[in-house]
């Protein structure tokens, strides 16, 4: 470990995923978190594990009116060179896989601080833990909340349809999101103990439904 790890001043801030009762609820709800977010002068990052949630939110932003930057490559000293001082009014649109190897340059801090915005949880949860440790790397204050809905199928398969109508009850409909801890850790500890039922190898797929069709034994 070396200098630059024991001083470094940077911090991660995990929320608590926030839920919506389907999809189009979650992204007419996402939308000002995410104009929100924008205007607070962040590093707005919007990311997904499966391309179809990608090319989804490609097309929301554009309907929105919202400019954004799309990350092509994995992110390595050339990328943050070239983009430490990108325009913080438009967001970074990525898919996980080009994030979670990314070795931050340990000579400069990063200009802004960093929001992660997660629109998919992953049905490996080493998948997520990977993210968490890129914004734990991420060289300043960085925030990472995830943005779900009941109808998704990795809260499908790991909540109990009774804890969801409690939710509801407790909030979680068409005109707010609800953020619940106590899901959040359900979700990874269900995953956690079904991790025997995935394939060793991770066989890549295009949506999280493919992924489950794929890869569970």
């Amino acid at each position: 470990m070396g200098l630059f790890d024991l001083f470094r001043f940077s911090s991660v801030n995990h929320f608590p995923d926030s839920y919506a009762v389907d999809r189009e609820v979650l992204y007419r709800l996402f939308r000002p978190m995410l104009e929100q977010q924008l205007e607070l002068n962040k590093t707005v990052v919007l990311a997904m594990h499966f391309p179809a949630e990608f090319f989804v939110a490609q097309d929301l932003l554009a309907q929105w009116g919202i400019e954004y930057t799309v990350i092509t490559r994995a992110l390595d000293r050339q990328w943050f060179q070239d983009n430490k001082n990108a325009d913080t009014r438009r967001p970074f649109m990525a898919l996980s896989e080009l994030l979670i190897d990314t070795e931050f340059p340990r000579d400069q801090p990063w200009h802004t601080s960093l929001a992660l915005m997660m629109l998919d949880r992953h049905p490996r949860g080493t998948k997520d833990e990977a993210v968490s440790q890129f914004a734990d790397r991420f060289p300043g204050r960085a925030e990472v909340g995830y943005f779900l809905s009941f109808e998704d199928d990795v809260v499908k398969r790991t909540i109990d349809n009774r804890m969801l109508d409690l939710l509801i009850q407790m909030g979680a409909n068409d005109h707010g999101l609800i953020a619940s801890a106590m899901l959040s850790k359900q979700i990874k500890k269900v995953l956690k103990r079904k991790s025997e039922s995935f394939c060793s190898i991770d066989r890549p797929a295009d949506s999280i439904a493919q992924w489950y069709d794929l890869n569970e034994v």
